[in-house]
């Protein structure tokens, strides 16, 4: 598949394979083409298929790669596979600065899923390393885990962490991720992490509070978060600390997202779960809120419920991105997008919404009673609220829907933005892409990168953060 050119010999520094497929013969093979031609590889992106008959068995030459400073691999299955992934952690361990690995395991074979957390934590001998020593991982910062089981026997509290320069960590349905949570927080070391993403959909009775006590002895175990990203599933209404561990970070944050979920047993044998979007119960977050706002905020809210918390937010509020979000697996049937721009033409027909005559409105918006208004027309008028002069003064954005995994729940995506000052109001139409629908806001697409200047983060980052299904699809949840 691949043939030499001389040219590029020792010339890559990047290579993906993200279409989640096993890798063809010849490339990461022990003889294959990159350990051969390309070992100064210093990005790797791998998304496989471990069903596959000849999975990892083509990927014997990733350890002699050894000039890694970035891995992601997505699709992980087999012990092998496993192994290999030890073995380029240990030879890269002096270079590595982010590290990506997800899991795709069949609950019915035997695996060596440990054996890749305890790479982390130094050799015997290593555990305190004085000045001018070698450390173990040195420039790890950024770290994710997914599907990853945490065992309860990783290491004792108190032991000194691994993961000193560690400033970005994302846990996404590791079963058990509360006891690494609780190793990471009674460390010796305190982590200076500035990001942390968790997404925890697992069924546990309500009255289990084990998860969430553990989030919150994590996040009031350090300081200095920008950006804090939950999605929990059947989280106490009433939890104690929630509300501190988040003020605790109120100083440096600048992205909160807080997604809640309802994971119901539908049978006898707590076999099958139900899984629902709930408009957010925790009381900490308006209460957080009515002090202060960050500037990205991300709330599990349909749009009828959004204006009743919103409402209090204070005017001096800061608040430039507004994501109402919900999950895509939820609303798989449903075309909001299509929904939303019908909406608009419907009331755009024969000019500006102001000169409308059917009835009652708000800003041009014709209305119908509350019972009777589509989830498009609760959105419209929310919008029209949120960027009015009784509004939110300082919103730039306001997103609607599942972003995550790029455009798999597009059409359930919608994106407008407030108008620039001096832009026609009522512009022609051409498409949807950027759809007049206010002399203060308009619909734009994701892809326009212009949106995210002027905020504090990574726009598009912030939207997906916590999706709502994994990367790939396992073939065993089915």
């Amino acid at each position: 598949m691949y043939e030499r050119h001389e040219p590029l010999d020792l010339q890559l520094t990047c290579r993906m394979w993200c279409v989640g497929t096993c890798l063809p013969a010849g490339i990461l093979d022990t003889n294959g083409y990159l350990v051969r031609h390309q070992q100064q590889i210093h990005s790797l992106s791998l998304i496989t298929d471990g069903t596959c008959p000849h999975a990892g068995r083509r990927l014997e030459g990733l350890s002699s790669l050894t000039a890694l400073t970035d891995l992601e691999w997505e699709g992980i299955q087999h012990p092998f596979e496993m192994r290999t992934l030890c073995e380029c952690l240990r030879q890269n361990h002096r270079r590595l600065k982010a590290v990506s690995i997800g899991l795709l395991l069949d609950p019915n074979v035997p695996t060596s899923h440990e054996d890749i957390l305890k790479v982390f934590w130094p050799p015997r001998g290593q555990d305190d390393c004085t000045p001018g020593e070698e450390e173990w991982f040195p420039s790890l910062t950024s770290m994710t885990f997914s599907r990853v089981p945490f065992p309860d026997s990783l290491l004792p509290g108190g032991q000194p962490s691994p993961f000193r320069a560690l400033k970005a960590l994302t846990i996404r349905d590791c079963p058990n991720e509360q006891r690494f949570l609780q190793l990471l927080a009674r460390a010796k070391d305190p982590l200076s992490l500035q990001h942390f993403e968790i997404c925890s959909d697992y069924l546990r009775d309500s009255e289990d509070r084990l998860a969430s006590i553990a989030i919150v002895e994590f996040l009031l175990s350090f300081r200095g978060l920008r950006r804090l990203y939950l999605k929990v599933a059947n989280f106490p209404r009433f939890l104690p600390g929630l509300g501190d561990a988040i003020k605790h970070h109120q100083a440096t944050l600048h992205g909160l997202v807080f997604h809640e979920r309802r994971l119901m047993p539908i049978d006898a044998e707590r076999l099958f779960e139900d899984l629902r979007d709930v408009n957010m119960a925790s009381p900490n977050i308006p209460q957080i809120l009515r002090h202060s706002s960050p500037a990205a905020l991300g709330l599990c809210l349909r749009p009828a419920s959004a204006r009743g918390l919103l409402s209090d937010i204070p005017e001096r509020s800061s608040m430039k991105l507004l994501h109402l979000r919900l999950s895509g697996e939820e609303r798989n049937h449903r075309h909001l997008r299509r929904e939303i721009v019908s909406e608009l033409r419907r009331n755009a027909e024969g000019g500006l919404w102001s000169r409308s005559r059917r009835g009652p409105t708000v800003a041009g918006l014709h209305l119908k009673p509350a019972r009777k208004r589509s989830e498009a027309q609760e959105f419209l008028l929310l919008a029209q609220w949120a960027f009015g002069p009784t509004g939110l003064p300082a919103l730039q954005i306001l997103a609607f829907g599942d972003f995550s995994h790029d455009g798999r729940y597009r059409e359930q995506q919608i994106l407008i933005r407030r108008r620039r000052i001096g832009e026609q109001p009522y512009p022609r139409v051409s498409s949807d892409r950027e759809y007049s629908i206010s002399s203060s806001f308009c619909l734009v697409d994701s892809d326009d990168h212009s949106l995210w200047e002027g905020l504090p983060l990574d726009g598009t980052q912030f939207l997906s953060a916590c999706p709502g299904t994994g990367l790939m699809e396992s073939p065993y949840d089915l």
